[in-house]
């Protein structure tokens, strides 16, 4: 299986030439580029205070139940699958309200909308209980956050630090045009500790789209909840994040005259809790994963392993390739005896991949993969690398599914899921192999997540976990997605199972004729290595 990254390898040292296109193009622009230098800011040179996570939380109420819970299995740690956006969502809210000493939180994104607002004033109200606050964000989705940022920061008890930051604040396009590897470099894990004691981790965001809030388009995502050993390590890749050079406190970076009154937060959290929409949401909530997370929500024991990019990721892969996110996965997971089944949002895979779950397909192993359909997915470009890539994983014998724009959240690893919301856009990252072993974490199976963004995980040692993602495969795919098919002379179709039978689809489903051209140019420009 190491296969794989061997012939990823291969294919990213197209990436010379690529960068050499790019620059061409840079040459083309210099004259617009030189008129806009003059606006490109540094990053300031600063000493960080260095900080860790806090370990001795034993005597507080979750650490005490955690260690209670994990009397009854030594060396184990216990998962919970948060599939419901809303139960995912409750439980954060349970976490931090629950939190005595600390709560250290990572987001590639936060949103700027009711639950991003919900979840700032749950940290807030703990930092005025007491507890100590480290909030870690990615930078490129901060924008009009600023001010709520450097409010919270001010907080004795909170910090905010910004990963990769913009040096140019209002000018972000500037800063993606001069340094644009650079600039594609981000932080995509995903974080929620309490206590040194409890995490969530996996696909989701912060927003109303991750939390079963948004008006119209939810995301079908999944997380999971753990405690036991598994925390710990959890834990340390936060700190070794935050107190990278890649990290700067906040104040360092956004303008100072931004700093908003100290009644700013305060009216905003009354704005947002006045919304009848947020109202209606949180009274949908389950109040018992709210009040104690820990006692609501089962948990099953397991070994695990984290797998995590290393920071210095940000500047590149070379000399890192054997601590990466890819070469751990396919090194914990194993090669498949009988089935893999595979949820990845965006699918970009290399020509090594497809030839080896080919070779696996010929030794009878039944290999299923869930993406996002051309209707549905949030980001169309993405979709352009998966447009030329459908036809070889057919020959190579893969199932290759799309969920259906207009389809219910299935709700992946709950086994009776609650009241369906709508999810039209896949964002879940899970793989499960022979009913042994299941995948949650960041890693789309995309040259992004390989090469340019920093991923995590968890490879959970369990056979009743796995088989809750086998088991969507087999008893609900139909009904959230179309089964992609090929005839003898090589033409695609989209298959829906209905109540009254097959409906067969010649063409990508829902997905309006702007759509489909722009994901087919998109698919004819060298830019592989960005998707």
């Amino acid at each position: 299986m190491i296969a794989i990254a061997s012939a990823t390898d291969r294919r990213m040292e197209n990436g010379a030439a690529r960068d050499a296109r790019f620059r061409l193009l840079i040459l083309l622009f210099l004259p617009l580029l030189l008129l806009f230098t003059a606006c490109a800011g540094r990053l300031p040179e600063l000493e960080r205070e260095p900080s860790s996570a806090i370990v001795d939380t034993e005597t507080t109420a979750l650490g005490a139940t955690a260690r209670r819970l994990t009397s009854a299995a030594p060396g184990l740690s216990g998962f919970h699958l948060l599939g419901n956006p809303r139960t995912a969502f409750a439980a954060q809210l349970g976490l931090a309200a629950a939190a005595e000493r600390s709560l250290d939180l990572q987001y590639y994104s936060w949103h700027d909308d009711s639950a991003g607002w919900l979840v700032f004033q749950a940290l807030h109200e703990a930092a005025e209980r007491g507890v100590r606050v480290r909030l870690l964000l990615d930078d490129l989705h901060t924008v009009g956050l600023d001010r709520a940022l450097l409010r919270l920061d001010a907080h004795p008890m909170i910090e905010v630090r910004l990963f990769n930051p913009f040096p140019n604040r209002y000018m972000r396009l500037f800063d993606l045009v001069l340094d644009f590897h650079g600039s594609n470099r981000r932080m995509h894990n995903k974080a929620f500790i309490a206590d040194g004691t409890v995490v969530i981790t996996g696909g989701r965001n912060v927003g109303d789209a991750y939390a079963g809030l948004a008006p119209a388009q939810n995301f079908a995502d999944l997380d999971v909840l753990a405690i036991g050993p598994i925390v710990e390590p959890v834990a340390g890749q936060f700190d070794a994040y935050w107190n990278s050079v890649y990290a700067y406190p906040a104040a360092s970076i956004i303008d100072p005259w931004l700093q908003p009154t100290a009644r700013y937060l305060a009216a905003r959290f009354r704005r947002e809790l006045a919304a009848p929409k947020v109202a209606r949401f949180l009274e949908s909530l389950d109040e018992n994963v709210r009040a104690a997370p820990l006692e609501a929500l089962a948990v099953d024991w397991a070994d695990a392993q984290l797998l995590v990019d290393p920071p210095e990721k940000i500047d590149g892969t070379d000399g890192l390739e054997e601590d990466l996110v890819i070469p751990a996965l396919v090194a914990a997971m194993g090669e498949p005896e009988a089935r893999l089944d595979i949820v990845s949002a965006y699918l970009v895979m290399s020509r090594g991949w497809i030839d080896t779950f080919g070779d696996w397909g010929d030794r009878g192993v039944d290999i299923r993969i869930l993406t996002n359909s051309l209707a549905g997915i949030d980001v169309p470009i993405a979709h352009a690398g998966h447009l030329m890539r459908r036809r070889p994983l057919l020959l190579a014998g893969v199932e290759v599914w799309e969920l259906k724009a207009d389809g219910a959240d299935p709700h992946f690893g709950e086994p009776e899921p609650g009241p369906p919301g709508s999810a039209g856009t896949l964002h879940a990252k899970a793989g499960a192999i022979d009913g042994q072993r299941l995948f949650v974490g960041s890693l789309n199976l995309d040259q992004r997540s390989a090469w340019l963004n920093t991923e995590m995980g968890i490879v959970i040692e369990s056979p009743e976990l796995a088989e809750t993602l086998h088991r969507f495969f087999d008893e609900r795919l139909g009904d959230h997605a179309y089964r992609v098919v090929m005839d003898e002379r090589s033409r695609l179709g989209w298959i829906e199972t209905t109540p009254e039978g097959e409906i067969r689809y010649d063409r990508e489903p829902g997905a309006g004729l702007f759509r489909w051209i722009g994901a087919g140019l998109a698919a004819l420009l060298p830019i592989d290595w960005l998707l």
